[in-house]
């Protein structure tokens, strides 16, 4: 295996982009914060292409010559305005305190929730939070699986 070989990357199937107003300040919360690790990037043109578990996600800089404000017009935060991604993490909770050493606001959470999937319960411990820029985050932690109104997880 080559580390500078892109045939070697797992590619997810779906990996959105955010556009950030401070591309170097978003890696920062990504990597350092939340525990992202930089897959590879782009410094002269503002990208950064990130990997945690699976979950990848593209950071880019905001600017005019870009093809989604092309599309979409000028871009000013809050970004993201009415969506927000569901994220599977391994820890939370080191999340949690990573984002606490950094003075890094948790909207709610860490919460245990049991939501009803078919004939089980699938449990979640997750968090919600913003990025610098505004977009919305829920990170999860997988609780299981249990029959509706048990209290012990089947795993």
């Amino acid at each position: 295996m080559n580390d500078n070989d892109p045939r070697d990357i797992d590619w997810a199937p779906l990996v959105p982009e955010f556009v950030v107003s401070d591309i170097a300040a978003s890696r920062r919360f990504y990597t350092e914060g939340l525990g992202f690790m930089v897959l590879f990037d782009r410094p002269e043109e503002g990208f950064a292409y990130l990997n945690l578990d699976r979950v990848q996600i593209m950071l880019v800089q905001n600017r005019d010559d870009l093809t989604v404000v092309k599309i979409l017009g000028p871009q000013t935060p809050p970004f993201g305005v009415g969506s927000h991604l569901q994220i599977a993490a391994p820890d939370v909770d080191a999340m949690v305190d990573r984002l606490a050493e950094r003075g890094h606001a948790i909207l709610k959470g860490p919460t245990d929730v049991w939501r009803r999937v078919r004939d089980l319960e699938c449990g979640q411990r997750e968090i919600w939070l913003r990025d610098p820029d505004g977009y919305l985050l829920r990170f999860h932690a997988d609780l299981g699986y249990r029959s509706p109104g048990d209290e012990i997880a089947e795993i």
